[in-house]
């Protein structure tokens, strides 16, 4: 898996499904589902819809369910909905309005484990890394897959 960063600023939402093999740092509000290796959720983000990912970290707010490996909820985090989850971490001040339902494993979306076997293996050295990639114009409705190297998979309608 790479280090993708995807950061979406916009004052509209963002409508759809977005896939991505790689890290995800969303700083807005979109509506659908996430399916990621990582999602970060920056304090000005939102979420409503489905997450499913590895490693999840929240400083904003999710409505929705919740489907990740390992949830790290900030301080200024608030949930809505459940979160499945092996390991759950919960900072002073966090809220969750949901339950939280540990299990042994996760069962990741199939479309995400053959997007991350496609990924390269290694990770080129800091110097050799793509510069992270700003995206201010989104499809306003719609589904987008990337690699972890940031190419383009397809986008949806």
């Amino acid at each position: 898996m790479g280090d993708l960063m995807l950061t979406a600023d916009t004052d509209t939402p963002i409508r759809g499904r977005l896939v991505v093999a790689g890290r995800v740092v969303l700083a807005s509000w979109f509506e659908g589902d996430i399916v990621c290796s990582e999602l970060v959720i920056a304090p000005d983000g939102y979420v409503r819809g489905t997450v499913a990912t590895r490693t999840l970290t929240v400083e904003g707010q999710i409505v929705g369910p919740i489907h990740a490996e390992a949830v790290h909820l900030a301080s200024s985090a608030f949930i809505e909905g459940d979160v499945h989850h092996i390991m759950l971490e919960m900072a002073p001040g966090a809220t969750l309005a949901g339950r939280a339902v540990r299990f042994k494993a996760i069962q990741l979306p199939a479309e995400l484990l053959s997007l991350e076997a496609r990924a390269p293996r290694e990770l080129p050295g800091p110097a050799q890394r793509t510069p992270v990639r700003r995206l201010t114009s989104l499809p306003a409705s719609g589904s987008m897959q990337c690699s972890a190297s940031g190419r383009l998979l397809g986008l949806g309608g």
